[in-house]
């Protein structure tokens, strides 16, 4: 081999270095990217699930609300019911006294 087959060897292998080196740091790039993105994407589903925790929590608590209201509801009901039955005759008592 001699010396100019060396240096056409080099400037090849210099190239080649270079073009490993630029994809080298294109790709770091695109992974910095990808990361970044990532951590978005977390960032979102987080929000998303304490959102979703705090409707959650929300329905619950209006659920208790309607359940108590249903519950005083039909305590009044019951209460209306025994009133109306006090004041309406029953069939075996005469209201003509």
């Amino acid at each position: 081999m001699n010396l100019e087959n060396m240096e056409q060897l080099i400037d090849s292998l210099g190239e080649r270095l270079k073009a490993l080196r630029e994809s080298r740091d294109r790709l770091k790039e695109e992974l910095e990217q990808a990361k970044n993105q990532l951590r978005e994407k977390e960032m979102e589903h987080i929000r998303q699930e304490k959102e979703s925790q705090r409707r959650i929590e929300q329905l619950e608590r209006d659920k208790m609300s309607l359940q108590k209201e249903k519950s005083n509801l039909e305590s009044r009901m019951g209460s209306m019911f025994g009133k109306l039955k006090n004041l309406v005759p029953t069939e075996g008592t005469d209201s003509k006294g």
